[in-house]
């Protein structure tokens, strides 16, 4: 039980992002858009050109119920996978690492993935539905050393839940973890050395209670948490057969269980728990698809320390960090978040000059 030496110490990148806003949400847009045109350039190269829609086809990606049966039916076959390998759980060193976004097309290392026939689908959402479609998404978790079903039983026996089902279908093949994020035992926040009185710090702290505090006896009402730690897993097989899992995992600000609260009230200036998963989808500006508002690099930085939790407790034998220095962040969801709406707010005016970004 013991954490590899990483190659480096990184994760304390704790960057105001705010204090140039403007400007680097300006940039990070750019760099999106940049990212996002070129991938659609050689998309044909990579997955062959576009199969002709049919009727079937376009009813499925309207109302998604065909992957939400598939879904379905994948979380029944999982829930029954072979857990009896948790003794080699206990002997498995788990390598995670932080790659940036273009990695899968830059790096010799990885290109390698994309030639694998039975890879090129869950690569193609994982780069439609996250990489090349959620301007926050510049980075996100490379896992080896684990299978599938080891990782499943990994986050349950950290007490969280790998099959989440409340949340729309992104292609992914191997899971969908849902992090419930709460303090400290000691009241501290997990990441952030944030004291009372500092600006965001009510905010902040409010953003990892429960959702009904006054429930907290009840058996799953306990676990739902104003914010969570949320991804969607790919999976994929290397040259030599070995199990890779890709997760872009973030934190969504507010959870989805956190609408119901807002339905009884919520604080001036508080914005709706649905605006932070679907921010572009009122209908003058709907070409623009979906702007994003999870934030990742924050939700890799949670998770990477979940893992090391994780090593300490001896569900696992060996730690090995790559690229945690990568993550960019102020270490709170207030401080990361502010930058989304101010791209928001930029492509709002870009695209339709009268519209302004409102309290959703």
């Amino acid at each position: 039980m013991a954490e590899i030496p990483p190659r480096d110490e990184g994760g304390t990148n704790t960057a105001d992002l705010n204090t140039r806003l403007p400007v680097n949400a300006e940039q990070r847009l750019a760099n999106f858009e940049d990212a996002r045109r070129r991938y659609y350039e050689i998309k044909p190269e990579l997955f062959g050109p576009p199969k002709p829609e049919t009727w079937r086809t376009h009813l499925a990606r309207k109302t998604k119920l065909r992957k939400m049966i598939t879904r379905i039916a994948d979380v029944i076959v999982n829930v029954g996978e072979n857990y009896g390998k948790a003794e080699a759980l206990k002997q498995a060193t788990v390598r995670v690492s932080v790659l940036e976004r273009d990695a899968l097309l830059t790096d010799p290392t990885l290109k390698s993935l994309i030639a694998i026939e039975e890879n090129k689908k869950p690569l193609q959402a994982l780069m439609e539905q996250e990489l090349y479609k959620e301007v926050n998404c510049e980075r996100f978790l490379m896992l080896k050393g684990l299978t599938p079903a080891q990782f499943h039983l990994l986050v349950r026996k950290m007490g969280y839940n790998p099959w989440s089902f409340f949340s729309d279908p992104r292609g992914e093949n191997a899971g969908r973890v849902a992090i419930g994020n709460e303090l400290l035992e000691d009241g501290r926040h997990p990441l952030a050395d944030i004291q009372r009185g500092q600006p965001d710090y009510d905010r902040e702290m409010a953003l990892w209670q429960p959702v009904f505090p006054e429930l907290g006896r009840i058996p799953w009402v306990r676990d739902w948490r104003m914010s969570r730690t949320h991804g969607v897993v790919y999976g994929l097989k290397d040259e030599e057969g070995k199990n890779v899992l890709m997760f872009p995992i973030h934190i969504d600000p507010k959870s989805p269980i956190a609408a119901v609260r807002d339905v009884f009230g919520r604080k001036q200036g508080e914005r709706w728990a649905l605006a932070y998963h679907q921010i572009a989808e009122e209908e003058e500006i709907k070409e623009l698809k979906y702007v994003g508002t999870g934030l990742y690099d924050l939700g890799s930085k949670n998770f990477i320390r979940l893992l090391k939790q994780a090593n300490e407790n001896g569900l696992f034998a060996n730690l090995v960090i790559d690229g945690a220095n990568k993550l960019k962040t102020t270490d709170t969801i207030v401080g990361d978040d502010r930058i989304t709406w101010q791209i928001a707010e930029k492509v709002r005016k870009e695209k339709h000059p009268a519209s302004q970004t409102q309290d959703l």
